[in-house]
């Protein structure tokens, strides 16, 4: 029988370890005494609103390593820095590694914590991120909405030097691009992912004007330029009656956007998006700023834009938009009936659920209940489990974004993740407010079954290729863990069960309407149904 390995809030720290800790406290002139524990600070950013979060355990200042790092997870930092407002979520050491030693990793906040410390994460110095470049990181709020609180301490840099909107400078040289779409380099701060989540914290001018549909804005062309071949490159608009062309700020661009610019091109899809200058453009002048788009539009013009044509500065000089398209990719679809037919309802001892607490994998008042009790193992938690069989009817495979190397191998389950998140399940009220919630971290994407002629090519087997083929599917079935949500809570009711696959669009599809089932949910006591399950668009608002 595989052990299973129980994860606690304590750290265990040897004598040479305490040793170092004393001496590094005494050089940086901290005073353990002064700080309370799971107090958090800010540095390296350029104001006292952003930067690379470190917070306070056991006499030491420790990054928090970004595996999993989301927007709640920002807010909770900044409620308790004292900003209550808009904020962005960074990973990849966007401001600086911070810290050479990690306090914290996984961490899942729902938003409603007073302190990160309260907050979900497997224990204090478990972490598997090395080599300073996997640092978490927050932006707040600009200073000129929220005086900075009197509680942080920050460490900033100068800002970068503000380029003359109206002038037309040569073009950068391109960059050549790896087989992996590996964008950036050693500087942290020139990833393409770095950025979570953007909502539009920073703050616009009265002067400045949004367009959307806008007469004003037909007659613009755009291109791509400075990649290996026509098909990628930066973005770059043409205004008729204006020398030269312009770059494409990269602060909110995606996947969507990409997709819009790639289909307006005739290109077909976008594969990979960048927002740095990977293919150039630094010091071009700008007019596009915070692109918007649904995925729809037939062109750039039609996505909400800040439009400026007399220039507008990027949130980083190095922040430019890129993107690289395709005629191929997959097409990920949820078997309905399976779905449908496999829900029923199952009670555990929590005993039995220890490995998938260590995934995230139950509601909230679990954990709560393993800190509060003794005997929190022997409480019972009731799930609904259900099967999903994900199928990839596209014309390319579903691979990983995640390069192999990067996989995080999960010792009680004894696989590798390769992607943090790959399906989200939820169940709402009438009205629309979410009740409960599950994910399932995909801890292993695989040929589970193929069509008649096609053969299977990814397995789980060792450290062997993951993905999906086309024409494939990958099945979880419901006894798996986490292939469920802990419904304990849950009041008696008529409620609707979603579930979501590839929820954060990390890898590129042809179609993202239809990886969304939504079912109608019958719960008492006595009587538990699902039926009506319907493939629909999701939402605007990605979970």
């Amino acid at each position: 029988m595989m052990a299973r390995k129980q994860w606690s809030g304590e750290v265990s720290v040897s004598l040479p370890t305490f040793i170092v800790t004393l001496v590094l406290l005494s050089v940086n002139g901290y005073h353990a005494e002064a700080i309370e524990d799971g107090s958090i600070r800010l540095v390296g950013g350029r104001s006292d609103f952003e930067g690379t979060v470190l917070i306070y355990h056991m006499g030491l200042w420790g990054a928090i390593c970004d595996k999993g790092w989301s927007r709640k997870d920002a807010h909770v930092v900044c409620k308790q820095l004292g900003y209550p407002g808009k904020h962005l979520a960074f990973k990849k050491s966007f401001f600086g590694k911070g810290s050479a030693w990690m306090w914290m990793s996984r961490v899942r906040c729902y938003g409603n914590e007073k302190r990160l410390d309260k907050c979900r994460f497997p224990g204090w110095g478990r972490s598997n991120c090395y080599g300073g470049r996997s640092s978490a990181g927050v932006r707040c709020m600009t200073p000129s909405t929220t005086p900075p609180p009197t509680t942080s301490t920050t460490t900033t840099t100068p800002p970068p030097k503000t380029l003359n909107p109206n002038s037309l400078l040569a073009d950068e040289p391109a960059v050549n691009m790896t087989e992996q779409f590996e964008v950036g380099n050693d500087d942290s701060d020139n990833q393409a992912e770095n950025v979570v989540e953007d909502e539009g914290s920073l703050n616009i001018s009265a002067m400045d004007t949004y367009l959307a549909n806008s007469t004003e804005s037909e007659g613009r062309t755009i291109r791509l330029n400075g990649g290996r071949f026509k098909q990628e490159g930066r973005v770059e608009v043409k205004v008729p009656g204006r020398l030269g062309w312009s770059a494409v700020c990269g602060d909110t661009w995606g996947i969507l956007e990409g997709m819009v610019t790639c289909k307006q091109l005739g290109y077909g899809y976008a594969k990979v998006t960048t927002s740095t200058s990977f293919y150039g453009g630094e010091r071009m002048h700008k007019i596009y700023k915070h692109v918007k788009c649904t995925g729809k539009e037939e062109r750039l013009d039609d996505c909400d834009i800040h439009v400026k044509e007399n220039g507008v500065a990027c949130n980083y000089t190095t922040s430019i938009a890129g993107v690289f398209c395709t005629k191929k990719l997959p097409d990920l679809v949820p078997n309905v009936t399976v779905l449908e037919t496999s829900a029923h309802l199952r009670d555990h001892h929590l005993y039995y659920l220890q490995c998938a607490m260590e995934e995230n994998c139950l509601a909230s008042s679990a954990y709560a209940l393993r800190k509060s009790s003794r005997d929190w193992v022997q409480s019972v938690r009731r799930v609904m489990r259900f099967s999903s069989v994900i199928h990839n009817r596209g014309t390319d495979d579903f691979r990983p974004i995640i390069p192999k190397e990067r996989w995080d191998w999960h010792e009680c389950h004894m696989h590798y993740h390769s992607m943090e998140v790959f399906a989200h399940y939820d169940i709402t009220d009438l009205l629309g407010n979410k009740v409960a919630e599950g994910h399932k971290a995909s801890f292993c994407l695989e040929d589970s079954q193929c069509d008649p002629g096609k053969d299977k090519k990814f397995q789980c087997k060792g450290f062997a290729d993951q993905g999906i083929s086309v024409n494939c599917s990958d099945n979880y079935l419901a006894e798996i863990d986490c292939q469920w949500i802990d419904i304990t809570d849950l009041s008696p009711g008529t409620y609707t069960f979603r579930v979501l696959v590839n929820p954060e669009l990390r890898v590129a599809e042809l179609n993202f309407d239809n990886n969304l089932v939504s079912c109608d949910m019958f719960y008492s006591l006595y009587k538990f149904k699902v039926e009506n399950c319907t493939i629909g668009p999701e939402p605007l608002s990605r979970i």
